[in-house]
Order: structure tokens, then sequence, then C-alpha cells
């Protein structure tokens, strides 16, 4: 039986301001663009796409859909994250500039994108791994994270024994799409939501799974 889903509507423009966080970010956009010089990291169409008073740009639009759902988390402090397959540094960046994250481990296979999300991260955060491996290569302690998040890579039953082995009991998993409803979730508590806004965009879905207590 699939879980119900929670409709979540919010405005992109209170969103980024709430964030408090508009100079961090904006620092991030210089890296990432000059990243992009190199490297096709995020969309031109993204890169070039500007906001206005109501509106954000592409930059920001991303930024908002990776820390929508933090919102309903509700927790300010994390004491060790992992972002599987972090490519140009969403939803993994956002989330750490926007939130209080002491450890940060950014998963990356390709090899040049890791590379760059070490350039950029060693001027945004001062505790991080950037790994260039494939997440069954991750050799570290089991209950090592208690957030970890999971976007534009399909969710498997290979990533979810992964993910129960490395995330904390009570620890929060971010998938940001809709699970297969064939996978085993037993182990974890399922919430499903779509954030939608006025602007046109698709609607973001996105499945917050919660490691069950022993």
């Amino acid at each position: 039986m699939s879980e119900p889903v929670l409709p979540i509507h919010f405005v992109a423009k209170d969103v980024f301001n709430d964030a408090n966080v508009e100079q961090r970010l904006s620092s991030w956009f210089d890296l990432l663009r000059l990243e992009c010089e190199k490297l096709n990291l995020v969309s031109r169409e993204t890169l070039n796409t500007q906001g206005d008073e109501r509106m954000v740009s592409g930059l920001e639009r991303l930024t908002v859909e990776s820390i929508l759902p933090l919102q309903v988390i509700e927790q300010e402090q994390f004491d060790s994250y992992l972002d599987i397959g972090s490519g140009g540094g969403f939803p993994s960046i956002p989330i750490l500039l926007t939130k209080q994250i002491k450890r940060v481990t950014l998963v990356e296979r390709t090899q040049k994108k890791a590379t760059a999300l070490q350039r950029m991260m060693t001027k945004l955060h001062n505790n991080f791994l950037v790994l260039p491996i494939n997440l069954d290569d991750l050799k570290l302690p089991p209950v090592t994270f208690d957030l970890i998040s999971l976007r534009l890579v399909k969710l498997d039953s290979k990533i979810i024994r992964h993910i129960k082995t490395f995330l904390r009991p009570g620890g929060v998993f971010i998938y940001y799409y809709t699970p297969d409803t064939h996978l085993d979730l037993s182990s974890f508590e399922v919430s499903n939501y779509v954030f939608n806004d006025d602007s046109g965009h698709k609607p973001l879905q996105c499945t917050l799974l919660r490691k069950k207590m022993r």
C-alpha cells in the first residue's frame, strides 16, 4: 500500500529569501559559473535564467527545490551528511549553506565533476570529503550519517541497502522523487510530498524516509 501524497504550496522567492544566506549562496553561484566554463555541471538555460522582483533565477530555483524538504523536516543542525551522485552540487551545497552541518561527504563517480566539487567546497566548508567513487565502493562505518540525500539517481534495492547501512536510526533520507512501489521500505517511516507553486514549473515530488528506531 502506497503512502498518501501531501501537497505543499510554496512561493519560491519567499523560500529563497527566508534561507537568509543570500551572500553565501551568491558567492557559490559565482564559483559554479566559473566551473561551468570548464565543465557542464548545470544546463546553460539554468545559468542564464534571470529572476525579477517576483520570480527567482534558474540557480535560485534549483536552490529552492533543494532546500524545500528541509522545511518539512524542521531541523537546523545535522552531525553528518551524505549526498549520493552530487554532480554540480544540487541539492548538497544549498543544504550545507542553509543548515548547520558538521561533516559533509559528497559521492560523485565522475572524476571531472568530483574535482570541480572539490575546488568549490574548499571555499564553502571546512569539514568535507569529495569521493570520486561509486556508492558500492564507499567504505565507512555503519550508521555514520543522520542525513542522506539522492537526486537524479534512480532509487533501487541496492541503494536502499546502502541507505539502511549508513543512516543512523532516526536519521532522514531525502529522495527527490517518488520511490517505485516494489521497493522494500519497511525499515523507514515514509512521507510523500508534492511541492508546487504558481510559476508553471513542474511540481517537485519528494519522499522523506526516516529510519525506524530499533
